[in-house]
């Protein structure tokens, strides 16, 4: 068995102990984790048990690695990490803009980057480092919350969590950390909640870069990353306090009926009334978590037969499926969220000004998303469907409202819309090393974030339809191969020119200047596989769309006309699933939906950015003007985040 398809089995996390090294190899099954203690000699360094050679993804939804790595790339991308890691500290100024040296690198290495490639980029990056510092003190058990959101101690929380994760691994540092209840409520009940530790926040604030850099650890079983993002978390402020309630950290078997009865009681009230689904949350739902005025009117909620067939599906995995696209359709028709209704147009301020405004409708709606935690719990499957739903989610925030915002000039490519996307690549390595509460913790904690995001960027529209309708392929500019005659499918056709369209993509990406750019590149790599970009039109637009991805199975369509609340007993299988469920999914021109959706964003892309391998100057920097009714502003160029 060759050494990569080892490494796509185990995954190594040491242990110091002594002149032996006890050693936890995770082996991964879906989301499930597989504990085998062995024994090894004791590692000839900290820097080696931090940053060894990288192993295989946890997860299929993880992108591939593979395609061009060699001993040579490896090599130098173990020579950065190991370097920067002593040489730089994690913000790379005063205003905690983050270090983005190993994020790179990483992208750039598992898109198959040379290794010269790798060096020249880490050359161009640590230009402009802060360097690395001594903190006034020690991190240990005791002090631990004390210095949490101070930065000078980040060198001081990074020893604390090597040490951590050389005593008991990657998974329990996780877990205990950033979604245990200690973690985020603290030991103390009575704590004041600016006290409270609240590391699931730090650890989705700064635009997501912590949850990035432990994702890189957990994606590529580097102990030494998932110890620099664990640090940059602590020394995070908490930016989303009220939308993470205290709530969310209940048992497990609480979080577990909770769901289970807002998924029953809100599916049975869409089979009736509107004012039913409104009692259904009164009885399901927190008080706090409930909108004061302008409750949800009756005509924002069609019955399902007044929706187009291909937006009814079945779901096959329990209750109704309140699909992620539908919380997003919700709050795109809310009219307190209109853009109008966010006056701050500070980028460093329109965050917390959104918060303040709208976060107790925000919470409602995320809440409404149904995440099973019992098929979390027996590995159905609904995991990898709720990561799907979010990749999609996040890929239209970005590629199709950077295109619908566009109006005459280029496509509007949102920097924060950005952080969505790369952010998302990384939900499936964090979910294969925790347990399904925290799975679920996690998955709502992030929707949240996006529909905070998402609103205060000006709620923009989702033109699905006019995006869906461009036509699809192109060739990149610069010189041009010429096909000999035999080519396949002709030697006129553009096909013949630019066969995969990924390939071209990837390889500007590869060497392009900005850090960004290979990062975002990795969550279409990963779409563009079976199960996520397997969603194809018939014929007709209009008719339905079938396939896989979107977190939908093949079988998730249906003919059926009978309503949603027409389910009983009898229609349960052992196990106590609807055999043929129907879920609603509400966002206007959903049936136009496909898997193009990841291949045309990469273009838009590319072109906005500038395609350097292949001639062209590099674009300016992402756009910060936003999507607001108001602002006619052009694009700013800011310095790098």
């Amino acid at each position: 068995m060759s050494s990569l398809r080892l490494q796509a089995l185990f995954n190594i996390v040491y242990h110091t102990r002594g002149s032996q090294t006890s050693v936890n190899w995770y082996g991964f099954t879906g989301f499930n984790v597989i504990r085998c203690p062995k024994t090894l000699p004791a590692m000839t360094s900290t820097l080696d048990f931090l940053f060894p050679t990288p192993s295989a993804p946890p997860s299929p939804l993880c992108p591939s690695h593979g395609s061009g790595i060699s001993p040579q790339s490896t090599g130098a991308l173990q020579k950065v990490l190991k370097d920067n890691h002593e040489r730089w500290h994690i913000f790379f100024n005063d205003k905690h803009f983050h270090n983005h040296i190993t994020h790179r690198a990483l992208a750039i290495w598992s898109l198959g980057a040379d290794g010269a490639v790798i060096e020249a980029a880490y050359k161009l990056d640590s230009s402009y480092q802060r360097p690395a510092f001594k903190s006034p003190g020690a991190i240990n058990e005791k002090n631990f919350n004390e210095h949490l959101g101070d930065e000078r101690y980040y060198q001081a929380y990074r020893a604390f969590f090597t040490r951590f994760i050389q005593d008991k691994g990657i998974p329990a540092a996780v877990e205990e950390f950033i979604f245990s209840y200690k973690a985020n409520l603290g030991a103390d009940p009575n704590l004041a909640i600016d006290k409270r530790p609240q590391m699931l926040d730090r650890f989705l604030s700064g635009l997501l870069h912590p949850i990035m850099h432990t994702g890189y650890g957990a994606e590529f079983r580097l102990p030494g990353m998932v110890v620099e993002g664990l640090a940059q978390t602590a020394v995070h402020a908490p930016a989303s306090t009220n939308l993470i309630p205290p709530s969310l950290f209940e048992e497990a078997g609480s979080l577990s009926n909770v769901a289970a009865n807002a998924g029953e009681a809100i599916g049975s009230a869409f089979s009736s009334t509107v004012q039913a689904f409104d009692h259904a949350l009164d009885t399901v739902l927190p008080r706090s978590l409930h909108l004061n005025t302008d409750r949800i009117s009756s005509t924002n909620y069609p019955s399902v037969s007044a929706l187009p067939r291909s937006t009814r599906l079945r779901n096959t995995e329990g209750p109704l499926n309140t699909h992620a696209l539908t919380i997003l359709a919700r709050v795109l028709r809310d009219s307190r969220s209109a853009p109008s209704a966010i006056t701050e147009r500070d980028d460093a301020k329109i965050y917390a000004a959104t918060i303040e405004l709208h976060a107790p409708a925000i919470v409602e709606y995320a809440a409404q998303w149904t995440i099973n935690l019992e098929a979390l719990k027996n590995g159905r499957g609904e995991a990898e469907r709720k990561v799907e739903e979010l990749a999609w989610t996040v890929c239209l925030l970005y590629g199709v409202a950077g295109w619908t915002g566009r109006g005459k000039e280029r496509f509007n490519a949102d920097f924060f819309f950005l952080h969505l996307v790369t952010s998302s690549t990384f939900l499936p390595s964090i979910l294969a090393i925790v347990p399904p509460h925290s799975q679920a913790r996690l998955l709502r904690a992030y929707l949240t974030i996006v529909l905070t995001i998402y609103v205060a960027r000006g709620r923009p529209s989702l033109d699905l339809p006019g995006f869906f309708s461009e036509p699809l392929g192109f060739t990149p500019p610069g010189a041009q191969p010429s096909p000999h005659e035999g080519v396949l499918p002709s030697v006129n056709a553009k096909e013949a020119v630019t066969p995969n369209p990924f390939l071209s993509i990837i390889q500007t990406s590869i060497v392009h200047p900005d850090e960004h750019l290979p990062k975002q590149g990795r969550l279409y790599v990963k779409s563009d596989t079976p199960g996520l970009a397997e969603m194809q039109k018939k014929s007709d637009a209009g008719e339905e769309a079938a396939g896989l991805g979107m977190g939908w199975g093949m079988d998730a369509f249906t003919d059926d006309a009978e309503e949603l609340g027409e389910y009983h007993a009898s229609h349960l299988d052992a196990e106590g699933r609807a055999d043929h469920e129907l879920v609603a999914t509400e966002l206007p021109g959903a049936e136009y939906l496909d898997g193009t959706l990841f291949v045309r964003t990469a273009e838009l892309t590319a072109t906005r950015m500038g395609w350097v391998r292949e001639g062209e100057k590099e674009g300016e920097f992402w756009d910060f003007k936003g999507f607001y009714e108001d602002d006619d502003t052009k694009a700013v160029t800011r310095a790098k985040f």
